[in-house]
């Protein structure tokens, strides 16, 4: 896995950004700075954009390798909707051990990310944990009418592994300040 993106990159983004806009526009930013990044390691390979509006300012995207059948990375402007869990989670496959790892969303289900295309393999530990906290902090600032960009980014170790080796996860908050972390998922 080479990988060329590191928190400096969102953080030069966002400050170069700075303005009302910002949670809008840095999608357009890093949508070729993924790809190109993703394609360098995996090539060739066929990328497509999945997009999923949810109203007039709420979005949320997926970057998929469609030769692969995996996610590199999910993004956008995160939704509180209160809604229950899909019984179809129960039959997703994993394609990983089970106990060890969960289901994972990378969108969280509460926040309008209950899409098939949105389960990956994902350690318990990190599911439940780092990966929910963000998630609670991002719900309760959607609930307040607040707006923040927020991607998850897999980082496999190989060509064919559907298991994310890591799982970056990036917000950009309203004020602009940047909170990142890269989450072992192996």
């Amino acid at each position: 896995m080479s990988d060329q993106i590191t928190f400096e990159t969102y953080r030069n983004l966002a400050e170069s950004l700075k303005g009302k806009d910002l949670v809008q526009l840095i999608a357009n930013k890093l949508e070729p700075i993924w790809s190109e990044n993703y394609m360098r390691s995996y090539s060739p390979t066929e990328l497509t954009f999945v997009d999923f509006p949810a109203g007039e300012f709420f979005f949320f995207s997926y970057l998929f390798d469609i030769n692969r059948g995996r996610n590199v990375v999910a993004f956008g402007i995160p939704k509180y909707l209160k809604q229950t869990r899909s019984s179809r989670i129960e039959d997703h496959p994993l394609g990983a051990p089970k106990g060890l790892y969960a289901k994972g969303h990378l969108l969280a289900n509460n926040l309008d990310g209950g899409l098939d295309i949105n389960i990956i393999p994902q350690l318990s530990k990190v599911n439940n944990g780092p990966f929910k906290s963000m998630e609670m902090r991002l719900m309760n600032l959607s609930k307040k009418g607040g707006h923040s960009f927020y991607s998850i980014r897999c980082l496999y170790p190989d060509n064919v592994s559907q298991v994310p080796q890591f799982l970056e996860q990036c917000v950009i908050w309203p004020d602009g300040r940047v909170e990142y972390k890269l989450h072992p998922n192996m």
